[in-house]
Formats: C-alpha cells, sequence, structure tokens
C-alpha cells in the first residue's frame, strides 16, 4: 500500500481537503511555482526524517527515504494552518494512541509554533530533522492551556497577509501537490466539520491503519467527544446553526467585490474542489440578493453536494443528500 497523504487548504474560510486512493487524474494547473511546505506524520514515532532539497525543488523527498515504519506506511498531512489540521491529528491520536509528529523548517522563528507546542521548540524540518511531539488534543488540560497561549498572541506577533498575496499561496499550495500525482484521498473541511467521525473512519481505513491496529467503532466513539472536537461543535453545518462564523455564512467576514475577486481570477480550482456553487451563494447573500439564513444554509449544503458528485477527482465524496440532513 503506498502512503496516504493528507492536503489542507483555505479560500475565504477553512477549507480541509485530504487525498484518496484514485488512477483518475483531474485537470493539470498550469503553475511551475514550488513552496517549502509543513510536513506532518501520523505513523509512530520516527527517529529521523531523510529528504534531500534544491533551489527548484524545496519539498522533494528522497528516494532513499524509509516508506515504512515498523510494517506500516506514513500518513503526511500537509496542510495550510488554521485549517482543522490539529483537530484532525487529534483524532487520529485518539483512534491508533500514536502520537502525531511535527517537522519544522530550519531556522524559522514562528510565534505560533512555540505558542501551540507545549513539549518543546521544533529543532528544524529538513536535512535528518528530528520529529517533534506535538501537544494532542486528548487532554482537556493541554487544549485550555494551548488555547490559552494562542489567544495571548500580542498583535504585533501576528502575521497578516492581503487577499491576493494568500490567494496566491494557497494556490501554489495545491499546484504542487495536485502536480505531483501521488495516490490520494479528497475530503474537505466542510465535510469534516459535518460528520468528522465518517471522515476519520475513511481516513483510517483508506491508509490501512484500521486494519493495522484493529481498529473498531469503539475507538471512534471514544474520540468523538474528545476536548478537541467540542470546540468545533458551533462551527457545525445546519440551517440551524445562526452564528456569523458558521462556515455557510463565512461571507459575511469579506466584501462582495472580494468575492467577485476570487471567482473571476480561481474558479478553476474552485471547480476542483466543488467549491465554485458555494462562492456563487456568498455572492448573492453578499450583494443582498439572499437574506434568509436558513436559506442561505440549505443552498450552500446543496451546492457543496450537488458539485461533491460531479469532481474532477473522481467519485471522492460517497455521502447522499441524509449526509447534510436535506
Amino acid at each position: 500500500m503506498l502512503a496516504l497523504q493528507v492536503l489542507a487548504a483555505v479560500t475565504l474560510v477553512a477549507l480541509f481537503f485530504a487525498w484518496r486512493v484514485t488512477q483518475q487524474q483531474g485537470p493539470h494547473i498550469q503553475d511551475e511555482s514550488m513552496f517549502a511546505i509543513s510536513v506532518r506524520s501520523a505513523a509512530e514515532q520516527l527517529p529521523k526524517w531523510k529528504t534531500i532539497t534544491s533551489e527548484g525543488n524545496p519539498a522533494r523527498v528522497s528516494r532513499n527515504a524509509p516508506r515504512t515504519v515498523y510494517g506500516i506506511h506514513r500518513l503526511v498531512l500537509a496542510t495550510v494552518p488554521r485549517t482543522g489540521n490539529g483537530w484532525m491529528r487529534g483524532l487520529l491520536e485518539g483512534a491508533t494512541g500514536v502520537a502525531t509528529e511535527s517537522v519544522f523548517k530550519e531556522g524559522v522563528q514562528s510565534v505560533f509554533r512555540e505558542r501551540s507546542q507545549a513539549f518543546g521548540k521544533g529543532c528544524g524540518w529538513l536535512e535528518d530533522c528530528n520529529l517533534v511531539r506535538t501537544s494532542a488534543g486528548i487532554d482537556p488540560v493541554v487544549v485550555k492551556v494551548i488555547m490559552y497561549q494562542l489567544e495571548k498572541v500580542a498583535e504585533e506577533e501576528r502575521v497578516y497577509m492581503d487577499l491576493p498575496s494568500f490567494m496566491q499561496a494557497w494556490v501554489m499550495h495545491h499546484t504542487f501537490w495536485h502536480n505531483l500525482r501521488v495516490p490520494m484521498f479528497v475530503y474537505r473541511y466542510e465535510d469534516l466539520l459535518a460528520n468528522p467521525i465518517v471522515i476519520l473512519r475513511t481516513v483510517l481505513k483508506s491508509s490501512g491503519l484500521w486494519d493495522y491496529y484493529r481498529l473498531s467503532d469503539v475507538e471512534l466513539a471514544r474520540v468523538a467527544n474528545l476536548p478537541r472536537l467540542q470546540t468545533f461543535k458551533s462551527k457545525r453545518f445546519g440551517a440551524s446553526t445562526k452564528q456569523k462564523d458558521d462556515v455557510a455564512h463565512a461571507y459575511h467576514k469579506y466584501d462582495a467585490k472580494d468575492i467577485e475577486w476570487i471567482l473571476d481570477n480561481y474558479r478553476s480550482i474552485l471547480d476542483l474542489f466543488g467549491y465554485t456553487g458555494m462562492y456563487e451563494v456568498w455572492l448573492q447573500a453578499a450583494r443582498g440578493e439572499l437574506t434568509d439564513d436558513d436559506e442561505i444554509s440549505v443552498m450552500v449544503q446543496r451546492a457543496m453536494l450537488k458539485t461533491a458528485r460531479t469532481s474532477n477527482w473522481g467519485d471522492v465524496y460517497t455521502f447522499d443528500d441524509a449526509y447534510f440532513g436535506l
């Protein structure tokens, strides 16, 4: 079995994708840009991470690197920040009982990294870097400490990007992984919000971890109550959710012209992951053409479901209307 790769991404709101094993190729994205990425491992704790680098390919893994650890394959999460990575890592750790690890770029001083890694700072990223134990979302005390630390990050320590710069980085991220053409499982952040246990079960089975650790629904029932999972309940999809930070109503954070700009310049990649319909509903809402919160929620959910069924990636999402309660 090849290693399962997991990819996360952000558009105007946090959008999470992961990769599925598939023989079908999606459309090629015409962009040769490469950039440094963070690599996550959810396999056994590894003593070393063997990689080679070059100026044009900073994230290319050595052909001689070990592909398996203690008989199983690595599970890699390659993510854009603030997209549910920590949430998924907590779920994986809770289900398997195995700690995830982080790999950081050499010499980078990251406030977020230092505040969120309760058990030590990262030592580096490439060239025989030691992996660093992450603070998992299993212990409620650890979760509360981490959230407190992150909330106390001073304003001058925060880094902001304008929308065009962020979208350029976001597209480069997906271009790199999409064009890499490795076996993958694809899911979105909204899918994780809607039914985290279904997504977790699929990731575990697709990666081989389900069979390797002889897991069952008993373990899934346990992780469903993890402290980290509780923090996401207020963001769940649903017409009954009136909060402004609900995914379906994230358009409140942006002007209509911003959403128009995204659709005009990035429609092809939105199509690739099934987000165009959601942005079109957002645009109507931002213009005041839609005003009912329940109607907006249902329209966004239906748009996501419809585009998922016709995704260029093939049969990635297998949920029916009952998945969204429609």
